[in-house]
């Protein structure tokens, strides 16, 4: 009788796993070492590799290709390199909230014909109907587990901060023990001196360069930048305002309120290299559209040797082919005409001519009625065309095409007129007009313009040429 053989030591594969440095600070991964050598013990094996990539701290809510070990743990699965993989707890593994990701672990384990064991020497077969139940419920649970303490963890530094107990990082050049607040004087001197030379009006890069040389040591950063010198002087905590969990908590100010607007506003004009664009500048600024393919005009502006120049441009004129979009039109030779077609309109005679009004409402009830008769002339040769040519059937439908083009085109144009219009002028007003615009400034004739004109009644061309359709063409 030949004597049965002995089953060969599985092959087993370790993973150390916790969610946090705190965690790992804790011990927790000598814990579940330990536990993991008791089963070494009490089911003995080959020992190939025990993964610890995430000993140090690593969220196992992360997906799988921000999971070092577990990307180890799949090539090993690739290779059918082990029989068993060892954890402490089946969370150990993953506790991602999506399936998909709990089910590529599973499914990686399965394919290499190998089994989850548990500290506790409990072990979850992926070929079986009862390990396959066994992991899917286990790994919901440790998904929720970690949702609640999410939840939990939230809850209660929403409750601290309301009780005004700083929750996360501290604000630059201040200390927090928990319970009282401090600063670091040669911290607040540094902050001071951001302040002082912002005001001064330095450069950010220039006093990032200034402290870099004086070997002040920046916050979180291996030297000092603009951005950096930028940030810490838009940060409220300047002011004494730290913003926490939905609450403002005081901390110990730098600076006062003035002090700080200041700064905050000289920075905005810096990192530009001029001040903020005064409105006035642009009569047709967000009114203007491009002549070409009526998208909006924006006001851009260049900064050249010989100064700063101001242009409208078109929404498309870095993306578009056609040269007409992508021209620039100089916004004072722009302005110069609406300036112009302005005093043109206030001194015509824009009194209504002598006859009957034209009715726009009734021009676009009949537009409507059109379009209707003609879908529903479309529709009945559409039900009888089997009794006519396909010849004669296509040329009737392609001049019913052309009637409902040009039914649509007398519809626009209904539409547009019947938006409400800029009201009749009378002739002392009108006059009193013309006066003012001959001597308005530019913020005036700003106000005019949005008085009397929506966006998109103005059409810029090249040339450039100004086309205004609440005045009549130019």
């Amino acid at each position: 009788m030949t004597p049965a053989k002995t089953p060969a030591a599985p092959r087993y594969v370790e993973l150390v796993r916790v969610s946090g440095a705190s965690q790992a600070a804790k011990d927790t991964p000598a814990d579940q070492r330990a536990a993991l050598e008791r089963l070494r013990e009490a089911r003995p094996g080959v020992l190939v590799e025990r993964i610890e990539e995430g000993a140090g701290g690593l969220s196992g809510a992360l997906p799988l290709e921000q999971r070092p070990d577990l990307k180890r743990l799949l090539r090993l699965a690739k290779d059918r390199a082990f029989d068993e993989v060892r954890v402490r707890h089946l969370d150990r593994l993953t506790r991602h909230p999506d399936i998909r990701e709990r089910a590529a672990i599973f499914g990686a384990i399965a394919e290499a014909g190998a089994c989850i064991v548990d500290g506790a020497g409990h072990a979850i077969d992926p070929l079986s109907e009862v390990g396959e139940l066994e992991w899917t419920f286990g790994s919901l649970m440790a998904a929720r587990e970690r949702k609640r303490i999410t939840e939990r963890t939230l809850a209660a530094r929403r409750r601290l901060a309301g009780q005004g107990k700083l929750q996360g990082r501290r604000p630059w050049a201040r200390t927090w023990d928990g319970e009282r607040w401090g600063v670091v004087e040669e911290q607040v001197k540094t902050y001071k001196r951001l302040f002082a030379e912002v005001l001064a009006g330095r450069s950010l890069h220039a006093i990032a360069s200034g402290l870099n040389a004086d070997g002040i040591r920046p916050p979180e950063a291996k030297q000092w930048s603009a951005g950096g010198v930028a940030r810490l002087v838009h940060a409220r905590s300047a002011i004494g305002e730290v913003s926490c969990y939905g609450n403002t908590l005081r901390c110990p100010p730098i600076v006062d309120a003035p002090t700080f607007e200041k700064a905050n506003k000289a920075i905005t004009w810096s990192r530009a290299g001029r001040p903020p664009l005064d409105d006035s500048i642009a009569l047709l600024r967000k009114v203007a559209v491009c002549g070409a393919c009526g998208e909006i005009m924006y006001v851009d502006t260049v900064s050249k040797r010989s100064g700063r120049r101001v242009y409208y441009r078109c929404k498309h004129s870095k993306t578009a082919r056609s040269q007409e979009c992508r021209r620039y039109f100089a916004v004072g030779e722009v302005d110069a005409l609406v300036r112009a077609e302005l005093l043109r309109w206030l001194a015509a005679d824009v009194a209504p001519k002598a006859g009957k009004k034209a009715n726009p409402k009734a021009a676009l009830a009949r537009a409507k009625a059109r379009i209707k008769e003609l879908d529903a002339e479309e529709r009945r040769l559409l039900r009888v065309g089997r009794r006519a040519s396909a010849a004669n059937l296509a040329a009737v439908l392609a001049e019913l095409s052309q009637e409902r083009e040009e039914a649509q085109r007398d519809l626009e144009a209904a539409r547009l007129a019947a938006r409400p219009g800029p009201a009749p002028l009378d002739a002392a007003r009108r006059e009193a007009l013309v006066r003012r615009a001959r001597s308005a400034s530019g913020a005036e004739l700003r106000a005019l313009v949005c008085a009397i004109l929506r966006p998109g009644e103005v059409r810029i061309s090249p040339g450039p040429r100004v086309q205004i359709r609440a005045l009549g063409p130019r």
